[in-house]
């Protein structure tokens, strides 16, 4: 009985993804080089490591980890993970970890895995693949893609995170009843004893090294709503306490790296619930995310065309390295000066005075085109700098919290609000898209009559969608208002 892994690719998805590979083979080895990582109890755990052929060391490294409900999976699947190529090209290692599996091993030893993996890429990664063991990041898809949020709580320093098909809580009610979705292998309809000898056997840290079918045993019990035990050995209902460190969802503190989720809204698995919750986490502490939603999405990308995946996920290969690599992008950066301050001796010690701020300072105005200043620059500025907040307002947003309050209508919501419709672009980087999603709990948590209409793949202003539907949403938008703004007519009866 073998296991249907992976997502299916039409003919167009396929040489898609064809086209990826070979644009990426000038800077990518695909040859890795497999290091023994960690040993328990004589069991060998490694981890394969890819390294580009292309920019200096040190190099940023981003660490995967598999899929496979903490069941199954291995190491190798790194290879058909469509990022990997972008990656490599870029001159970052990929470093792709084993880890024990469950339900041999439970969860807190997968994860103590897990966290020695990021030790020995940090200690050892220097010496043997020339890493960089300040710019290390994450990523991992499913049963991996939540490993790599419980890092991010347990990690110290990473410096960003890109999620596939995670979750956050595995209290939640969708851990509590049956799968509701077809089953991922083919189902055997084991006895409850049979599907336990099947894995019953030594840990192993590769699926492929075990001996009974994993598959089966992970489609049986999640017809029957005992995976959670399974992967812990305690009981969901009587000993939540226990799993409180293993869920990421409780951790986020505004010291969470930067994080990409990316999920099909269609996910029967692991609903599209689970990265809505991290993302509303994220933003209520200030943390820098995206959520992307690929409509028509399952679990696995089942049930979509390949090339709308690759796409998302350069859209997550992007964020990765705009934080890994920060000053690959070109642009005009605002105006500097710089300054000796100090001289010690024949030593002159500088200082780079940026004069954005002066660039803009003069007379009020209340049309930016009457301004002769580098509104442009400034703007900039401030966004990078995480300044935006105390450059429009004057008061520090840490120091001067209390401040803000009157200015924040996600806290002024009550039964009284008037009726509000709200559109916003799924792939929005300016004003992310959580912020809608937040104000529109809030008016549903009031009874506020309104309507949130997210649009996938929009950017802020909507650009880069589909233009097709966006006039029918401005028609609804239009209704919307106008259905408020008409007196009410009395209806005739006929």
């Amino acid at each position: 009985m073998r296991s249907r892994t992976g997502p299916c690719f039409s003919p167009l998805g396929a040489a898609f993804i064809v086209t990826l590979l070979v644009s990426g083979l000038q800077g990518a080895d695909f040859s890795p080089r497999t290091h023994v990582y960690k040993r328990v109890n004589g069991l060998e755990i490694r981890a394969d490591v890819h390294v580009p052929t292309t920019g200096a060391e040190p190099r940023p490294v981003v660490v995967y980890l598999h899929g496979g409900s903490l069941i199954n999976g291995h190491r190798q699947s790194i290879e058909k993970w469509r990022p990997t190529s972008a990656l490599l090209e870029a001159g970052v290692v990929v470093v792709s970890l084993d880890y024990r599996l469950a339900p041999e091993t439970k969860l807190p030893g997968i994860v103590a895995d897990v966290e020695d993996g990021f030790r020995w890429v940090r200690e050892q990664g220097p010496g043997l693949f020339g890493v960089d063991p300040q710019r290390v990041a994450v990523a991992g898809s499913s049963a991996g893609g939540y490993l790599a949020l419980v890092a991010a709580t347990r990690v110290p320093g990473l410096r960003v995170v890109m999620a596939e098909m995670s979750y956050g809580d595995l209290l939640a009610e969708w851990q509590m009843r049956p799968s509701v979705h077809r089953p991922h292998y083919e189902d055997s309809h084991l006895s409850e004893a049979e599907a336990w000898r099947q894995v019953s056997g030594p840990p192993v840290a590769n699926v492929r090294d075990r001996v009974g079918d994993g598959s089966a045993f992970n489609d049986f019990i999640r017809r029957t709503a005992q995976w959670p035990k399974a992967i812990t050995g305690w009981d969901p209902r009587t000993e939540a306490e226990r799993y409180a460190p293993y869920l990421p969802v409780k951790h986020v503190t505004p010291a969470h790296p930067p994080t990409f989720l990316l999920h099909g809204r269609n996910d029967s698995d692991v609903p599209f619930s689970q990265p809505q919750a991290m993302a509303a986490e994220f933003a209520r502490h200030g943390v820098k995310h995206r959520l992307v939603g690929i409509e028509g999405a399952e679990h696995g990308w089942r049930g979509v065309a390949a090339e709308i995946v690759a796409a998302r996920q350069r859209e997550g290969t992007e964020f990765l390295l705009d934080h890994l690599l920060p000053d690959r992008r070109s642009g005009a950066l605002p105006p500097t000066e710089t300054h000796v301050y100090k001289q010690v001796g024949d030593l002159q010690i500088r200082a780079d005075v940026n004069r954005a701020r002066r660039a803009v300072s003069g007379p009020p105005v209340a049309n930016a085109a009457e301004r002769k200043g580098s509104q442009a620059a400034f703007n900039q500025y401030c966004r990078r700098q995480g300044l935006w907040p105390k450059a429009v307002t004057g008061w520090d947003p840490v120091a001067d919290a209390a401040q803000f309050l009157p200015y924040l209508p996600l806290r002024k919501v009550d039964s009284a609000f008037p009726p509000t419709f709200l559109i916003h672009g799924e792939a929005d980087t300016d004003v992310p898209c959580e912020q809608s999603v937040l104000m529109a709990a809030e008016l549903s948590r009031h009874g506020v009559e309104h309507r949130f209409i997210p649009v996938p793949g929009a950017e802020h202003g909507l650009k880069g969608s589909d233009p097709t539907p966006l006039f029918s949403l401005e028609q609804q938008a239009a209704a919307f208002l106008l259905g408020h703004l008409k007196p009410a007519t009395a209806v005739a009866v006929r």
